[in-house]
């Protein structure tokens, strides 16, 4: 399965689509991300300072969110992801 790199790449240069904050993943965020990949195909997820301090922390909290949200991860930098479905990327 290829990644879709040029929409990955066009959305890196846009505002997220989801700030993860202080209540960390909930079923709210899981439920929001869904509907956001339903709709959109490729979301920009960013982890708030005040809840990954580092970005080990944050990668943990976007692989369960993807993992919750049955989505695959395009790119992570720092505490910024790109999620996309998974039926995007065939």
């Amino acid at each position: 399965m290829k990644k879709p790199w040029k929409k990955i790449r066009k959305k890196l240069h846009e505002k997220p689509d989801l700030r993860v904050g202080k209540s960390g993943i909930t079923e709210g965020i899981v439920a929001e991300a869904r509907q956001l990949l339903k709709s959109k195909g490729i979301i920009k997820v960013k982890v708030l300072k005040n809840v990954a301090t580092t970005k080990k922390e944050a990668k943990e909290l976007i692989e369960k969110l993807a993992k919750e949200a049955d989505a695959e991860i395009g790119k992570i930098i720092g505490k910024t992801a790109i999620l996309y479905r998974k039926d995007l990327g065939e």
